[in-house]
């Protein structure tokens, strides 16, 4: 069975990163939710793609500002930006969590935070996943944790795979769509490691992935897969 990976929660319905777009995810059965983090000035996890984000006539740095001052800000549909906190509770272990980091300090807060929400609210460290193109956040991930499963993302095609997985031991190998092969599916497989594939939309293209039987495919319409 090919998972449904709600890429930044269900984000061609509502608002991505927000916790309507979580909420429908889960009302889709979204069975991992993908959700992008940054850290603030104070060092409170949030849930947002951008470091910077357009406010009125000007772009506010989330890691220039603190929690209570990034949360002010309104997005589409009256949305404020999410802690990861807020977003851990309302999925509350109804689907999987992929982590992005896109914050080069941000490996310490959120290994804390999976490591408190598997001691104290019994989710389980298969309920995570944390991915990020900052490979040495993802080595922190390993060195600070090594329970907690990690995700290789790659945006086009690699020579250097089998080196990386080597060195960092994925639980997932995350890569766009024109860089999968059929080929790389199975080698992947061979070796023991899940193959998602982000953001397809298209039936098309989806259909392909399954052909190729990669484990998952990140898409802003979960319920299409």
């Amino acid at each position: 069975m090919m998972l449904s990976i709600a890429h930044r929660g269900a984000s061609g319905y509502e608002p991505g990163n927000t916790l309507l777009a979580i909420r429908k995810a889960l009302e889709l059965d979204a069975d991992i939710i993908e959700l992008d983090v940054q850290l603030t000035k104070d060092r409170k996890l949030v849930v947002c793609h951008d470091q910077k984000v357009w406010v009125g006539y000007k772009y506010l740095s989330i890691t220039h500002h603190t929690l209570e001052t990034v949360q002010m800000i309104r997005l589409a549909k009256n949305q404020h930006i999410p802690s990861l906190r807020e977003a851990l509770d309302l999925i509350n272990k109804k689907a999987a969590v992929n982590i992005e980091l896109k914050d080069r300090r941000s490996a310490a807060p959120v290994c804390r935070l999976i490591n408190e929400y598997v001691s104290k609210k019994r989710w389980g460290y298969r309920h995570f996943i944390v991915s990020s193109f900052i490979k040495d956040e993802l080595l922190r991930i390993k060195k600070l944790s090594p329970r907690i499963r990690i995700g290789l993302l790659y945006n086009k095609p690699t020579r250097n795979l089998s080196a990386a997985i080597k060195q960092y031991k994925p639980y997932s190998v995350h890569l766009h769509f024109v860089a999968v092969t059929r080929d790389m599916v199975r080698e992947l497989h061979e070796q023991g490691i899940k193959v998602f594939v982000w953001t397809v939309n298209s039936m098309r293209l989806i259909d392909r992935m399954r052909d190729y039987r990669v484990d998952g495919v990140f898409s802003d319409y979960p319920d299409r897969i």
